[in-house]
């Protein structure tokens, strides 16, 4: 009987089939599936990422091209608008020597130009009224490039305020220049005469 027993002890279980049976194999093939889908999956984003970091590469070098051509164009314009500003003050210059030398060249229009000469005097010669035509212009020129010149715009600005003193000296100073614009302010801009007559009150003689 002891032998009997041991050998009952010794006995191993009986083995399991290793042969799958339709529901396991049927279950490991859909799990082998869901994995190779969620790896398909993976993969898929990962490239995606990679797609989206490319494109978002390339988008930042556009824009970074876009920007330092634009600041180029800008740049540009700054130096044409610097280029044209400097040139309409230079012309500015160049006209006020032509008015110095206006009376210079005829030194008796002066006695009507800063006389106390009305507009309505007789034998006054015309080239009084054409010098009068010649400030008149000058002033309304100065006028107008304020809305060009930077140095101009501003009225606290010293150069602007040595031509605006220059104009009011001029208007104060001479009865025939401020009839003559009375008379032919329909040759000048309305914010030019208004600024003479109505703003300053330059031509209170």
């Amino acid at each position: 009987m002891e032998n009997v027993a041991k050998h009952q002890d010794t006995v191993a279980p009986p083995e399991r089939s290793e042969v799958l049976s339709a529901y396991e194999s049927a279950t490991l093939s859909m799990a082998r599936f869901t994995l190779a889908v969620q790896v398909f999956g993976l993969m898929a984003a990962v490239a995606s990422v990679i797609f989206f970091g490319f494109q978002l590469r390339e988008q930042v070098k556009a824009t970074r091209a876009q920007v330092e051509a634009t600041n180029a164009q800008v740049a540009a314009i700054g130096a044409q608008y610097d280029s044209l500003e400097a040139s309409a003050y230079q012309d500015l210059m160049t006209k006020a020597l032509d008015v110095d030398k206006l009376l210079i060249d005829k030194p008796s229009i002066s006695h009507y130009i800063y006389g106390k000469l009305g507009y309505a005097e007789k034998g006054i010669p015309a080239d009084a009224y054409a010098a009068a035509s010649y400030y008149l212009d000058f002033y309304q020129l100065v006028w107008a490039q304020r809305s060009r010149i930077l140095a101009l715009k501003d009225d606290s600005n010293p150069d602007w305020i040595t031509w605006k003193n220059s104009m009011a000296a001029t208007f104060r100073e001479s009865k025939f220049l401020c009839d003559h614009l009375s008379e032919m302010k329909t040759m000048y801009s309305s914010d030019f005469v208004d600024f003479v007559f109505r703003d300053n009150n330059w031509c209170q003689h």
